[in-house]
């Protein structure tokens, strides 16, 4: 027969899935848990609150220790009491006694209710007469070798003393923590190291300034000398003379006999114009320029800065333009060139070949001051008007530009900067005035180092410690250094650097608007989009014009009816700012006709 399983005892119990206590069969819930009772078509769920409250529960409760570790606990605090209690049986055991004669022992017994206390009873040993003398004797020879042993200890411990080198009344030494010793090493090594480097730094400086340790003496010239002579439109082949930080150059310049001879004096120097053309600028450049000698009234002379590629083109244009405006300018065509170490990181920051213009003191060392301008620049106003800004620097100003913005609650910096800026919204440097002798004799205050920098020891270190920072390149880098700086600009007002920013939300330029735009400025590329057709419309008006044709038929009545199709943007129905001032100088111009230039 089968075998039957044994009664258990536990028949007629379940056990709780989740918490495995030993349930009735009665019970539809778990006691304990408050869980229901599986079956073979559900499954048991645990009460969600329970489960929570279960883990808040444990965060508090401290992790058992295990039994073993519990033991071995046990066992150590048990072995650190037992030489305790040794210690303190040993020192309640009974003294021996000495010099009693234990046979002359009298035991004396005192009972008190139960308890029965022995008291014995020695006698002291009894002293033989004949060793008296000798023990006296004894005694005192051991007194004074006591006594010699005491003054001999006391005479090396002064020895002692006498040797150390803090002398009788010094406090004994203290002996110092070797942890906290290797702490005071440690922090010794890391001075030492960053002395070291810091001193290795100030010594590549000092290497690579131009300035000589005493803080006067020549500098070395970063451009050379302009070679008398030479063919009109014809390139320098000399080169210079000595390895600079700029590769090459190349010079044209007009108003030289052909075959040599002197340039042209005139008794009031000339109004120097820099602009930089990299890439598809050359045409937009040109305009620039057209604008730019249509309304000159004194000479004046341009600063070219362009890729290689584009020289031939420059030179080709501007000897195809007639006599009357040849004789308005001269003009030099530069390559374009950066230190030599940083060549790459220079042109392509921004813009291609934009911040060639921080160099422009260190390269054009025999000019004073200068007029910079970007290639989406368009004058509506004589450039002598700008130039006579010079005139209103007082001793610590250097350079002049127009703020960013006349907004705050439009304007960029002051929402979005991640530098320093100057003022409340900072410049724009598309229009720069400079004074460019005293930019180079100036230390500039700067927030890396507490001495004045000079221009050239300024601008590499800025690049270095912002270029995670700037947006918009070199004129981020003048912000910084002008917000450090703040008494060497001059601001002109908004007319001379007017820029979509100024019309696009509404006008919010309060000189434009109470004499009109003296310089356009279409940056973002207004000029070659359907964007701002404002702007469009009058750069399309100065490039089509031809020379010596009628500038009122030919100019300003095209100019003005394009302006008229613009009336449905913002820009355009401030149309009357951008020709108010454009009839004054056409004006001028017909009045010097009259006149005869």
């Amino acid at each position: 027969p089968k075998r039957q399983p044994k009664p258990s005892s536990d028949e007629g119990f379940w056990d709780c899935s989740v918490c495995t206590y030993k349930n009735t069969a009665e019970a539809f819930k778990c006691m304990m848990c408050d869980v229901r009772k599986g079956t073979s078509t559900r499954k048991p769920r645990p009460v969600s609150q329970l489960v929570s409250q279960q883990q808040v529960t444990q965060q508090f409760v401290l992790p058992s220790q295990p039994k073993k570790e519990k033991k071995e606990r046990v066992e150590r605090e048990k072995s650190d009491r037992e030489p305790a209690l040794k210690k303190n049986s040993h020192k309640k055991m009974r003294p021996r006694l000495k010099n009693i004669d234990r046979s002359s022992a009298q035991h004396l017994e005192v009972t008190v209710g139960d308890l029965t206390v022995i008291i014995t009873d020695f006698k002291e040993k009894a002293k033989p007469s004949s060793t008296s003398a000798t023990s006296s004797s004894a005694a005192s020879t051991a007194d004074h070798h006591s006594q010699n042993g005491s003054s001999s200890e006391t005479t090396e411990k002064g020895l002692s003393r006498s040797s150390s080198p803090r002398g009788e009344g010094s406090s004994p030494r203290v002996a110092f923590p070797k942890s906290k010793m290797r702490r005071y090493l440690r922090a010794l090594t890391l001075c030492t190291v960053f002395a070291v480097f810091s001193g290795l730094y100030v010594y590549s400086k000092l290497l690579r300034s131009d300035v000589p340790a005493g803080g006067s003496g020549p500098r070395r010239a970063f451009i050379p000398p302009r070679v008398p002579g030479g063919r009109r439109g014809a390139a320098d082949k000399t080169g210079p003379q000595t390895p600079h930080w700029y590769n090459r150059y190349i010079m044209r310049q007009r108003g030289q006999v052909e075959g040599g001879g002197d340039v042209q004096s005139r008794q009031e120097p000339p109004m120097h114009l820099a602009v930089v053309a990299c890439g598809e600028r050359l045409q937009e450049t040109l305009t620039m320029i057209k604008s730019a000698v249509l309304f000159v009234i004194k000479r004046l002379y341009l600063h070219i800065f362009a890729e290689d590629q584009l020289h031939a083109s420059f030179i080709e244009a501007l000897e195809s333009w007639p006599g009357f405006i040849h004789s308005r300018f001269n003009y030099t065509v530069y390559s374009i060139s950066f230190p030599s170490e940083n060549a790459a990181e220079w042109k392509k920051l921004f813009k291609p070949c934009a911040s060639q213009r921080l160099f422009l003191p260190l390269i054009l060392k025999d000019v004073d001051s200068i007029l910079y301008v970007d290639s989406d620049i368009l004058f509506l106003q004589p450039v002598d008007r700008l130039w006579s800004f010079l005139s209103q620097f007082n001793s610590s100003q250097l350079a002049a530009m127009a703020p960013e913005h006349e907004e705050p609650r439009i304007a960029w910096y002051n929402r979005f900067a991640r530098h320093p800026f100057y003022g409340r919204t900072g410049i724009n440097s598309g229009v720069m005035l400079m004074n460019m002798t005293r930019m180079r004799s100036m230390f500039f205050k700067n927030d890396m180092t507490s001495v004045g920098l000079r221009w050239e020891e300024l601008l590499m270190p800025l690049l270095q410690k912002y270029k995670l920072n700037i947006t918009w390149g070199d004129q981020d880098l003048l912000n910084i250094i002008f917000h450090h700086n703040p008494d060497c600009l001059l601001e002109f007002p908004c007319q001379w650097n007017y820029r979509p920013d100024h019309c696009i939300y509404g006008s919010n330029c309060a000189s434009a608007e109470d004499d009109g735009v003296y310089v356009l400025h279409g940056n973002r590329g207004v000029y070659h989009d359907h964007k701002q057709p404002a702007f469009r419309a009058v750069y399309e008006a100065i490039r089509k014009y031809p020379f010596g044709a009628d500038l009122v038929t030919s100019l300003l009545d095209p100019l003005e009816g394009e302006l008229l199709k613009t009336t449905h943007t913002y820009c355009g129905k401030s149309h009357q700012l951008f020709t108010r001032r454009l009839t004054q100088s056409l004006a001028n111009i017909n009045r010097k006709a009259l006149r005869g230039w």
